[in-house]
């Protein structure tokens, strides 16, 4: 006899505002307070881009003016 138990799991993510700037972050903002969580710096130039991970949205990618 075999058991089979299905399993989910289903992260919650806070709703977030992304923003890239010419002054060379990237800000995460919380979409319910307006508080920035988290300021990210991994440039040295203008952040032209950025893309958040379709399946794993604790990862994102950026681009910059300084070829990163």
């Amino acid at each position: 006899l075999v058991s089979i138990t299905l399993m989910r799991y289903h992260a919650n993510y806070k709703k977030t505002i992304i923003t890239s700037s010419v002054d060379k972050t990237l800000k995460l903002v919380d979409y319910e307070t307006g508080e920035v969580e988290h300021l990210l710096e991994p440039h040295k130039a203008t952040v032209l881009c950025f893309a958040v991970h379709p399946t794993k949205p604790r990862y994102i990618l950026s681009g910059s003016m300084d070829g990163t």
